[in-house]
């Protein structure tokens, strides 16, 4: 493990109250490259909240319908109240929408990589026509002068209820690429990048970002995988693999004429 020391702000959703394997496997993951706070934007029973135990300095389970960056904002505050943001070198906003790391990826390595490029780094950057480059929110982290400042803790406090998941998006996805990389004169770095052209492929093709290193692929992107097989041969690991089964999430059926031609080499 690197000497970098990190905070990870996660928010999660349980469903019906039940903590999971995937998750599990995803806190315990992040455990391994520094201190794990996480905020749920559900109710969770104690006996469920004990699962991640040992895996984070602080759990929170309540529901409060601010989404994603109502979690962050959660996380943040019991931070500022409990710990030491001086204390860290990156602090990272973390959720829940991705399973991972898949192939026994070592998620260490890669922060570690990312972090010499600069101090506001993520997973994925979207360019989409008529929108600002951004980080994808779901694995988003800054260096300690930005999680330290004013301005981010205002940034962050300001959170608030939303109408609708584009609100959310607009407001505090691409306002927080906006604001940081403006208010701090930095430009983003990030482990894949989507321009015009591509901007749904960790949702369409998330076996592209995975060859490539990705060591997360999207819930939602679950029925875009071509079959259980070939999902199985890029998640490399038997417990999120059958975690995904049990959640019901099913691979899209290919049409027939799909498969003709990759029978016949087309």
């Amino acid at each position: 493990m690197s000497k970098t020391k990190r905070l990870f702000l996660f928010a999660a959703y349980v469903k019906d109250g039940v903590v999971d394997k995937s998750l599990m496997y995803y806190v315990r993951a992040l455990s391994d490259c520094g201190d794990v706070v996480l905020c749920m934007d559900s109710n969770c029973s104690d006996r469920e909240l004990e699962k991640l135990k040992n895996f984070t300095v602080h759990t929170i389970a309540r529901r409060h319908g601010e989404y994603d960056f109502g979690s962050y904002k959660r996380a943040f505050m019991w931070v500022q109240k409990n710990l030491d943001f001086c204390n860290y070198d990156f602090v990272y906003l973390v959720n829940d929408s991705v399973y991972g790391p898949v192939s026994n990826v070592k998620i260490d390595s890669i922060l570690t990589d990312l972090e010499k490029q600069g101090d506001f780094i993520g997973m994925v950057s979207n360019q989409d026509i008529g929108v600002s480059r951004h980080i994808q929110s779901w694995f988003v982290g800054v260096g300690k002068r930005i999680a330290t400042s004013k301005m981010f803790a205002q940034f962050i406090s300001s959170i608030k209820k939303q109408k609708n998941k584009n609100d959310i998006v607009m407001k505090y996805e691409i306002g927080l690429s906006e604001f940081v990389t403006t208010a701090f004169h930095i430009d983003m770095h990030v482990l894949f990048e989507q321009d015009n052209h591509m901007c749904n492929t960790m949702y369409n093709k998330p076996y592209i970002p995975v060859k490539y290193g990705m060591p997360f692929i999207k819930k939602s992107a679950i029925r875009h995988m071509l079959s259980w097989s070939f999902l199985k041969k890029y998640i490399g690991n038997d417990i999120l693999y059958n975690t995904i089964k049990l959640n019901g999430l099913h691979i899209k059926p290919r049409p027939i004429k799909w498969m003709w031609a990759r029978l016949h080499g087309f």
